[in-house]
């Protein structure tokens, strides 16, 4: 159909005005009385029309009008809807868009609230709908749209009947939710709700549950369950664990949900002494391996005078500075990274801001000496660091006929 309406015009000089009305230069209405529209019916679909209307009266034909108009293309008939997998839906037209003014748009529309309306166009016989979300149903309608040359913009349109469709199964791409770890000492019992409706992605058919030391002190446990709660036995007393869980559905397993602990980082690497200013020290280390896999990664810090009670603090950096130092006192620093899941192996650095001379040398009473055939061993007590004032290097003189010599022991040593 194509219906058609015109204005009367502006100045009659009084006379009663008819019409004539035509159709691609043809008259259609001859005599039309005074109403200004009519409609065409059984015209072709799709297909653009001249129209001309004149104004006569009984002084004869006064001004004209003319115009364009199109009708309606034939709604599109949907032969098939098919998923082609979980998140793809593919539509195949038994009415094809011969007029290459002429497109399809489909519309799949979720019946589950807070997901996206989907939509695609095309100008041949199948169109596929991306992005759909799976085991989910979606009504399907499509139309077709005349547009106008150049701008696009539309001109008419036609919508299909609807189809309603649920998208196959996939595994969950959501984890479960408010995972609860109740802990004792050996055993724990954990709770948590299934995913989001919407990240479901099918019917869940059970939970895998994964638990282990933060330390790593013992393996991987896992857990297959059917509800959301499971009791655990049998853990190390005073370790802390990560607990994870993850739902299923038939074509596989989902991302896990933890309870937020992380696993003990390794041992920091290369802990050293860097810049001395006055009496000031920056201490410097490199992060452990694998350092970027930890959210609440820090550095836990033990300082202070070598034997004493340390100091602890704890940083975010690789690096920090002992200030009011003294010369001749040996300073210890112990380094370990942390997360929540608990504190890594410490790395110890010993170290002086000034090395002195030593304020006392080995006691002669302690020197014992044991001959076995040509070889002398000789042994004495050391000096502590605070004695020493520094890394102590030791001399023994040995004196025989042809003057004294002089041997040097590595620091470590105190026997030779």
């Amino acid at each position: 159909q194509l219906m058609v309406t015109w204005t009367t015009p502006s100045n009659t000089g009084g006379l009663p005005v008819k019409y004539k009305v035509y159709r691609n230069g043809t008259l259609i209405h001859s005599n039309r009385a005074t109403t200004t529209t009519t409609t065409w019916s059984g015209l072709t679909a799709n297909t653009q029309y001249t129209v001309r209307v004149v104004a006569f009266s009984d002084l004869g034909d006064g001004g004209e009008v003319t115009g364009t108009g199109r009708t309606r293309p034939q709604a599109p008939t949907v032969s098939n809807v098919t998923p082609t997998n979980s998140t793809h839906l593919s539509v195949t037209f038994s009415t094809s868009a011969v007029d290459l003014s002429l497109q399809f748009k489909c519309a799949a529309r979720p019946q589950l609230s807070g997901l996206p309306n989907r939509t695609a166009t095309t100008t041949s016989q199948r169109l596929v709908l991306n992005d759909l979300s799976p085991y989910v149903n979606y009504t399907v309608r499509c139309t077709s749209i005349s547009t106008g040359p150049g701008s696009g913009s539309i001109i008419n349109s036609c919508n299909s009947t609807m189809n309603t469709i649920r998208m196959p199964e996939s595994a969950p791409s959501g984890p479960p939710l408010n995972l609860d770890v109740n802990r004792t000492n050996t055993s724990a019992t954990l709770s948590w709700d299934p995913p989001e409706e919407k990240d479901r992605n099918g019917i869940i058919t059970g939970y895998d549950v994964k638990y282990k030391p933060t330390d790593n002190s013992a393996g991987e446990i896992s857990k297959e369950v059917e509800g959301t709660n499971v009791p655990i036995s049998n853990l190390i007393a005073g370790k802390k664990y990560i607990f994870m869980v993850a739902a299923k559905t038939s074509k596989g397993i989902g991302p896990y949900v933890d309870n937020g602990l992380e696993r003990v980082p390794g041992k920091v690497v290369d802990l050293r002494k860097g810049e001395s200013t006055g009496r000031s020290v920056t201490i410097m280390w490199d992060s452990p391996q694998e350092s970027e896999d930890y959210e609440t990664l820090e550095y836990l810090i033990r300082d202070g005078i070598e034997g004493s009670e340390l100091n602890i603090s704890s940083y975010t950096r690789t690096n920090f500075t002992l200030k009011h130092l003294v010369a001749g006192v040996p300073y210890e620093v112990r380094v370990a990274a942390a997360t929540n899941g608990g504190e890594g192996e410490e790395s110890r650095l010993v170290f002086f801001l000034k090395e002195l001379a030593p304020n006392r040398s080995v006691d002669a009473s302690t020197i014992k000496t044991v001959w076995s055939g040509n070889s002398l061993t000789i042994s004495w007590e050391p000096l502590t660091l605070h004695e020493a004032r520094g890394f102590p290097v030791y001399y023994i003189y040995l004196n025989d006929s042809s003057g004294p010599v002089k041997r040097e022991i590595e620091p470590t040593a105190n026997t030779t």
